[in-house]
């Protein structure tokens, strides 16, 4: 489903795709048969994916034109509204939503773009719901360098995932130094 947002961009949700790291899931699913009990639902997904094989080669596309290593474009203050959510217990945040934790301009950004069409969020979801994500896909990525594109592993960094530039230090926009 495409829906124009305010500014003209069209935002694709869609489901998650199972990766091949998710083993317990695969485990569970080969407990179960499909509907015509013909097989499991592990060895149907194997099979949809040996037909319908995937070849995205960007995340966004402006114009016709692919975006390739787009930055997220986040201002200091969207980045340590960031941390702050992360850090903040569930019960503080209630029942905020994301628009309720970051003004307007966080949501022109490409890291909302991409965040929305990856994880199908809008500014109206809850906020406890976005940080639950953002825990997790922080420790899917840990240690890794996304910024720019980049998946260069860097071990010795504590700042931020969202904050780092190319070669894995700071960003110009994060450094208050």
């Amino acid at each position: 489903m495409t829906v124009p947002d305010p500014a003209g961009r069209v935002c694709a949700s869609r489901g998650r795709m199972i990766e091949s790291k998710y083993l317990c899931t695969y485990e569970l699913f080969s407990s179960i048969p499909t509907l015509d009990g013909s097989k499991t639902v592990t060895q149907e997904i194997f099979d949809w994916n040996e037909t319908m094989k995937t070849s995205s080669k960007s995340r966004l596309v402006r114009k016709g034109q692919r975006i390739d290593g787009p930055e997220f474009g986040l201002s200091e203050q969207h980045i340590l509204n960031l941390e702050r959510l992360a850090a903040e217990p569930e019960g503080m945040l209630g029942r905020s939503t994301i628009a309720d934790e970051f003004d307007s301009s966080f949501f022109e950004t490409n890291f909302w773009l991409m965040w929305c069409t990856t994880f199908a969020f809008q500014p109206w979801h809850s906020a406890v719901e976005f940080r639950r994500y953002l825990l997790r896909f922080t420790h899917m990525v840990a240690g890794f360098n996304h910024l720019k594109g980049s998946c260069a592993p860097s071990t010795t960094s504590t700042t931020p995932w969202f904050a780092r530039s190319r070669n894995g230090s700071r960003s110009a926009e994060y450094d208050s130094s």
